[in-house]
């Protein structure tokens, strides 16, 4: 794979999920924590965080932006990308310090 392949990969995100018990993830930039209850991830479109039971990364690719779990998915859901101090700027994040 290419290097413009792989970066493209990295910015087109989706997960498809089979009966509620595997999951395959695209689009995932890094693994934030993991364990049998949550599985969050930074992803292309924001943090994802998926709960469940009994949940597994069988799977743990960054090169290629790929998870993949196993167990019983609950819940899934996304939060938005907020901006971090250092990165807030202009008159409103002076305002706000």
């Amino acid at each position: 794979m290419s290097a413009e392949t792989a970066n493209d990969a990295l910015r087109v995100h989706s997960f498809s999920l089979e009966d509620r018990r595997a999951m395959k993830i695209h689009g995932v930039t890094d693994a934030v924590s993991f364990d049998e209850q949550t599985v969050v991830l930074e992803t292309a479109c924001g943090r994802m965080e998926i709960g469940g039971t009994g949940l597994q990364v069988e799977v743990l690719n960054l090169r290629d932006g790929v998870v993949e779990l196993q167990g019983t998915v609950d819940a899934i859901t996304y939060f938005a990308n907020q901006p971090s101090d250092k990165t807030r700027k202009g008159l409103l994040g002076a305002l706000f310090r």
